[in-house]
Parts: structure tokens; sequence; C-alpha cells
């Protein structure tokens, strides 16, 4: 039996009871999804991302110590993507992207 199956075909009770149930924004923000996306598609980015942690964590595991870092050039690739979409929003206006304030700063009483 698979999870995500039984998720999105109808008749089950993980359609029944998910289906229909719309992706956090936090989600949306987080793996830049449509905004009319859905829980199973959460889901589906979260299992991808963690299949990936997965992979990374095993390949470290197997590496002596002076062997090289085989993920390098894939981060700074990624790191180059993020810098550009951050220009990209500077010239453009401000990020899609909340600030959520600690919890200390959330504790402060406003003053008006």
């Amino acid at each position: 039996m698979n999870f995500m199956n039984d998720m999105i075909n109808q008749g089950t009770n993980l359609n029944r009871d998910w289906a229909h149930l719309k992706a956090p924004q936090i989600a949306i923000d987080y793996w830049r999804m449509d905004k009319d996306s859905m829980w199973s598609d959460v889901l589906m980015n979260l299992f991808a991302d963690e299949t990936n942690h997965r992979d990374v964590n095993h390949t470290f595991a197997t590496m002596k110590n002076d062997d090289p870092n085989p993920y390098v050039h894939k981060h700074l690739e990624d790191a180059a993507k993020a810098w550009q979409m951050t220009s990209k929003q500077q010239s453009t206006g401000p990020s899609t992207y909340t600030k959520v304030p600690s919890k200390a700063a959330a504790a402060k009483p406003s003053v008006s």
C-alpha cells in the first residue's frame, strides 16, 4: 500500500479526509509552489526533499575524512540562483516572504 496513492485516489479514506485541504502558505513559499497547491502537493515536495537529505547523508557517511565534497558544485549553483532571485526581488519590489518575528519580539508590547 502506498500512502500517496491512497491520498490521491478517490474512494480511499485518506483521499476523503485530505484531498480538499489547501497547501499552507508557508509550504507554498518555501517550495515555490503554485498558489492553488493542495496538501498532497506539499507532501510530494516534502518527500522529495527528505529523499535528497537521505541521499546526501548516506553519501557523507561512506566518505573518508579527506574525500572532496561531491555536493559543492550543486551548492554553489543553488546559491547563485538564490542570489539572482534576491536581486530580481530587490529590483521588482518586496519579496512574497514574510519575516516571522522571534518569540522575544512577539512578547514585547506594542507602543502606539
